[in-house]
């Protein structure tokens, strides 16, 4: 049997929540933490982190959105990427890079709840859009008329979700 697909409004509430633990996980992490290697082996904890804050912050602004659109693709040229989101991804890191360990966990703490609020915002029509990425990672048509919904929790916060499991039951 297929599990059920989250309504929008499960979806707002479980990113508000992921992005909040997010903000506690990082808030937890010693000095040493923050330098660890990742699964993305170009980025240690810390870029990820600033990664997470740009795209958050991105989400928040549309002003923000287009800023890191129009920068980011030029970036993209300057380190030979094949993949035109690596420019903003750079552009969000390179960007955030002067903040300390603590203004990055105040600033995720504070960007969540807009980020989310965003999202939310995004017009009906925007939601059914398919976004090029490209190989390896690719883009497949949603599964029915509103299945891209999902999008408001690919947050990619999974060490947080490792490390604060709650069942979706419990977050509403």
């Amino acid at each position: 049997m297929m599990p059920s697909r989250i309504q929008r409004p499960e979806a707002r509430v479980l990113a508000e929540t992921e992005f909040g633990r997010f903000a506690e996980l990082v808030g937890s992490l010693s000095d040493a933490d923050w330098e660890r290697p990742t699964d993305c082996t170009a980025w240690d904890v810390r870029k990820v982190a600033l990664h997470v804050l740009g795209s958050a912050d991105a989400q928040a602004s549309v002003r923000e959105f287009l800023h890191q659109l129009r920068r980011g693709v030029p970036v993209n040229k300057e380190i030979d990427s094949h993949h035109w989101v690596d420019g903003l991804n750079e552009l969000q890191i390179r960007e955030r890079a002067h903040l300390s360990n603590s203004e990055l966990v105040t600033q995720l703490s504070l960007v969540g709840p807009r980020a989310v609020k965003g999202r939310w915002r995004t017009p009906l029509p925007a939601r059914y859009m398919p976004i090029p990425i490209g190989p390896p990672v690719g883009w497949a048509p949603p599964l029915r008329p509103g299945a891209s919904d999902h999008s408001l929790t690919t947050t990619p916060v999974v060490p947080a979700a490792q490390a604060f499991p709650a069942p979706r039951e419990n977050l509403t």
